[in-house]
């Protein structure tokens, strides 16, 4: 899980500073987290751009990934917590690096992740909302790694 924090990048995590954060209106939130996606999709070395929209939904749905138009989709509900923001735009841009490299199936990991993909399990949701299956789609590899990956960026926030 190695990322190479170049001085545009850190540049750009500290508006993430929830300080610096709460200064910024919704527009320039959005302006801040697009180009975090444009700096993180080249920094994992993803061929093509990775498309950012955004959303709004129950603030527990932080963000989601669509490899079918290479697109990542950020909850406005979310804004309130720049972590929350940042947690998920590192998660979901490291299921861009996912897709990518499965698609490309070059290396050993290429081809785990395409298996990880061919076989992911969606959580399901019974009648009252409670996920029937969370520990089998939180635990499996592609969701920890990205976890993982999320992780080193809102650690590396100054707080």
């Amino acid at each position: 899980l190695h990322f190479e924090f170049d001085t545009t990048i850190e540049k750009n995590m500290e508006l993430f500073n929830p300080e610096q954060w709460e200064k910024l209106d919704a527009s320039e939130k959005k302006e801040v987290i697009t180009e975090m996606v444009e700096l993180i999709n080249d920094g994992l070395g993803i061929e093509g751009k990775t498309d950012v929209i955004f959303f709004e939904d129950f603030q527990d749905n932080c963000g989601w990934y669509n490899e079918h138009y290479r697109t990542i989709g950020v909850n406005e509900a979310t804004f309130s917590d720049s972590l929350e923001v940042l947690d998920t735009i590192a998660h979901e841009m490291k299921h861009a690096f996912q897709r990518f490299r499965a698609d490309k199936a070059e290396t050993n990991m290429d081809k785990f992740y395409k298996y990880s993909f061919e076989h992911y399990i969606s959580p399901i949701e019974d009648v009252y909302g409670n996920f029937v299956n969370f520990f089998e789609y939180y635990d499996q590899f592609i969701e920890a790694e990205a976890r993982a990956f999320a992780k080193i960026f809102t650690g590396k926030v100054v707080l």
